[in-house]
């Protein structure tokens, strides 16, 4: 069976139903992951370059004053092959900083960095950082003497708030009217507030919002600032700050094929942490087996590790 792809970024993404997973009698999944816009790299896709392409959109006029893009990571993250193909698409230079002494090292040992390389991204080493901000110190020297705009941790969105969560608020539209649960997978929480905000938005009856943070990283503060600034401050959610697998560990997980519905990959930094945590917490996170229950999965992306 062909994989689907959705292309056009205002498309909304299908809601598929799995029966006996994860043990739930049934799950809504939203597939988020299934939008995949480029012919030349047909498996980037997601959320996340939603969020890439509209703030690119947005900033034309402005990334005319620069001679390039730079942004700092981690070195498993998708944010560098994201920002690297957005900006190559418009024309941009692109620079990522990694905190590592060895770049050459860094390269060889992780296929995420090799894929930004592929795309003709310039990867520069900063030293050990501990923190995003000891990151962003080292990074912001780097881009003042290229010249270059810097994309942050949570892609600028203190910045621009609308206009990296429209895209994302609108895909609320098609989800059930009424469910019992919603997970929210969780990593720098710009599209836990744009669900939200679209929940309220569509008037949607979701009685618990449960965003799951998969790396230990406290985000509420960022969430609540985005629902502030969106005009949805009064929207309620739950955090779990799941401290279980380091940011780098990647696990695997497969929702099987039911029906007609093809069987789904979860990325393996991100939803499979979040799915894992589910599926094991649910007693205590107080979900009955056949609760209405949606997974917004955000993107899948595994090709950038695998």
């Amino acid at each position: 069976m062909e994989k689907r792809r959705i292309k056009d970024i205002d498309e909304l993404t299908p809601i598929d139903t799995y029966y006996k997973v994860g043990g739930f009698d049934k799950m809504y999944f939203k597939r988020e992951d299934l939008f995949l816009p480029y012919d030349d790299m047909p498996m980037l896709g997601g959320g996340k370059v939603k969020q890439t392409i509209s703030l690119f959109d947005s900033m034309k006029n402005e990334l005319r004053k620069y001679n390039g893009i730079i942004t700092y990571i981690q070195v498993d993250s998708p944010q560098g092959i994201i920002i690297s193909k957005v900006a190559k698409d418009n024309d941009l230079k692109m620079a990522i900083t990694i905190g590592v002494k060895d770049v050459n090292k860094a390269i060889s040992l992780h296929k995420s960095l090799k894929e930004c390389v592929k795309v003709g991204a310039e990867i520069i080493p900063i030293g050990v950082c501990r923190s995003n901000i000891i990151a962003l110190q080292n990074t912001l020297p780097i881009a003042k003497e290229k010249n270059y705009y810097t994309i942050h941790f949570g892609i600028n969105v203190d910045d621009n708030p609308q206009i990296l969560t429209e895209k994302i608020i609108n895909q609320v539209e098609n989800i059930p009217d009424e469910l019992d649960v919603l997970i929210s997978p969780t990593g720098s929480g710009i599209q836990t507030a744009a669900i939200l905000a679209g929940i309220k938005k569509f008037n949607k009856k979701v009685k618990r919002v449960i965003s799951i943070q998969i790396s230990g990283l406290n985000v509420v503060k960022r969430i609540d600032n985005i629902l502030d600034k969106l005009g949805a401050s009064d929207m309620k959610y739950e955090m779990i700050i799941d401290k279980t697998y380091p940011y780098g560990k990647h696990i695997h997980t497969k929702i099987g094929c039911m029906e007609s519905t093809q069987s789904m990959d979860l990325n393996i930094v991100y939803e499979s942490k979040a799915w894992e945590y589910l599926k094991i917490h649910k007693k205590e996170l107080n979900i009955d087996r056949n609760s209405e229950i949606l997974f917004w999965n955000v993107g899948n992306n595994n090709f950038n590790y695998l």
